[in-house]
């Protein structure tokens, strides 16, 4: 997938719906993304969760190119799986792996993270790891230092009033 936003342009992209990744055999899911923010324009990458099924394996790759005076929001979320669904549901996929990256209009990279879940080989369940809770969340904010400080205060504000852990 690739979402362009011009310099000065506003948007907020979601799916219709969870992406679900369904039971495999043999290889694995993929997604590829590639997000460029032009000058002063602000996104909102906000896609539904990802549910993988039993015996899933999804690899996804995102590289987000974000001029120095423009605003990125992003988020992923990773559920247990269907929990509800069969016992060996919760965290039952075969890798999860989600890798993030950045980089500037000069083409330095601003950070690169990696996630990658095996639960079968280390379990998730543990102290360190997910612990007693079932939904991952990542949000990455891209913004000029001139409006960070108002972004942290109202992050804070956010957590404050609800149950979130941060």
């Amino acid at each position: 997938m690739e979402i362009e936003v011009d310099a000065g342009a506003c948007a907020h992209i979601t799916t219709q719906s969870a992406t679900k990744i369904h039971s495999m055999d043999n290889n694995f899911a993929a997604q590829t993304q590639h997000i460029r923010v032009g000058k002063q324009a602000y996104l909102e990458f906000m896609p539904d969760q990802v549910i993988p099924h039993r015996h899933s394996r999804f690899i996804s790759d995102t590289l987000i190119e974000c001029d120095s005076t423009a605003t990125v929001l992003y988020s992923e979320i990773l559920m247990p799986g269907r929990k509800h669904h069969h016992q060996d549901e919760r965290f039952g996929f075969d890798v999860y792996s989600s890798r993030i990256s950045a980089k500037n209009e000069a083409g330095d990279v601003l950070f690169t993270e990696k996630l990658v879940l095996t639960p079968k080989e280390k379990p998730l369940d543990v102290v360190g790891v997910m612990g007693t809770f079932d939904i991952y969340g990542n949000v990455i904010v891209l913004t000029p230092s001139t409006c960070q400080d108002e972004i942290l205060s109202r992050s804070r504000s956010f957590i404050a009033r609800s149950c979130v852990m941060a």
